[in-house]
Parts: C-alpha cells; sequence; structure tokens
C-alpha cells in the first residue's frame, strides 16, 4: 500500500456498532478492516468475543475500553455535538481533556447529524496537540476523508471502509 493510502487506513476505525448486526457480519467487517490494515475496529461490548479472534494476527486493534490507561488503551469521549452548542462543545472537549481522555469524539455516529467540518474545527483549537480528535458519521467517501483530516482529525469512524480505500488506491495510481 503506498503511503497516502497507508495514512487514510491508519485514520479509519471501522465502525460495527449497530447491534442488530450478525456474528457473520461482525466478522465480514472485521475481514474489510483486515483487508486494509486500518487503525482499529469499533463494536459493542456484546461481540468483543467474536473481535479479537476475527482479527488475530493482524495489528487492528479492538477499541475497547475497561481499566484503559492501566493497560495501555487509549479513550475516546464521545460529545453528541449535533446536540451541543459551541459552548457546550468547547467545554466538553476541554473536560475530556482535563480528565485525561486520548481522543474526543464527535458523535457515535449514529445521531441525526454527523461530524461538520466547523466542530472538527472548533475542537482541534479548543484543545491541546496531546488530545486527538475523531470525527463519526458522514465520512463516506475520499474526499470527506480529506476533509475531515485537514479539519484536525487524526481519526475517523467509517462503515464505508471499501469505498473509501479503492478510491484512495485509484487515485494514487494503484
Amino acid at each position: 500500500m503506498d503511503n497516502a493510502c497507508t495514512d487514510i487506513a491508519k485514520m479509519i476505525d471501522h465502525s460495527l456498532l449497530k447491534p442488530e448486526l450478525t456474528d457473520e457480519e461482525i466478522e465480514e467487517g472485521c475481514e474489510i478492516a483486515r483487508k486494509y490494515d486500518v487503525a482499529s475496529v469499533c463494536c459493542v461490548p456484546t461481540d468483543v468475543a467474536v473481535v479479537p479472534t476475527a482479527l488475530a494476527g493482524s495489528d487492528v486493534r479492538v477499541a475497547v475500553v475497561d481499566a484503559a490507561h492501566e493497560k495501555g488503551v487509549l479513550v475516546k469521549v464521545i460529545l453528541e455535538n449535533c446536540y451541543l452548542t459551541d459552548e457546550l462543545e468547547e467545554m466538553g472537549c476541554s473536560l475530556c481533556e482535563q480528565a485525561g481522555a486520548d481522543f474526543v469524539k464527535t458523535s457515535a455516529g449514529l445521531a441525526q447529524d454527523g461530524a461538520t467540518l466547523e466542530d472538527l474545527k472548533l475542537m482541534r483549537r479548543t484543545v491541546s496537540a496531546k488530545v486527538q480528535i475523531k470525527a463519526a458519521g458522514g465520512v463516506r467517501d475520499l474526499d470527506m476523508a480529506l476533509k475531515v483530516r485537514e479539519a484536525g482529525a487524526t481519526r475517523f469512524g467509517a462503515t464505508q471502509t471499501a469505498k473509501i480505500m479503492e478510491e484512495c488506491y485509484k487515485r494514487s495510481g494503484r
């Protein structure tokens, strides 16, 4: 994989968060994550038994937080920005940083509105460089992936991983 596509792949947290997904669909999603060597797979707690097995032997992580920092695991805090004023988003970001969060995330990706570029920019200027920004909802193609990266996001959730990566390969001449 060329460097541009590797960079995009390592921004993706492949989303398997719909509670109605079957074990087979979870395994298929993990295969997509493995194929494109994305950063991680996000799943609901009930799927934690299936995902690590499906990802065994890859370097794709499962984003599960128990005793997070004690075990060296990153913490992502979801703000659900579509329900917040700019002032509340700023307050939420500041509180997340004070609490030691590694990431602040725009939403779970299931709300009425997903990540906006304005939210991402506000979040980036509110927290220090040690806190990363994750976009959720609305990143369905490579163009949007590039825009959220430009706005300051270092990760984004995606259900359209294959589409994004295939477009990246196509544009890079691969």
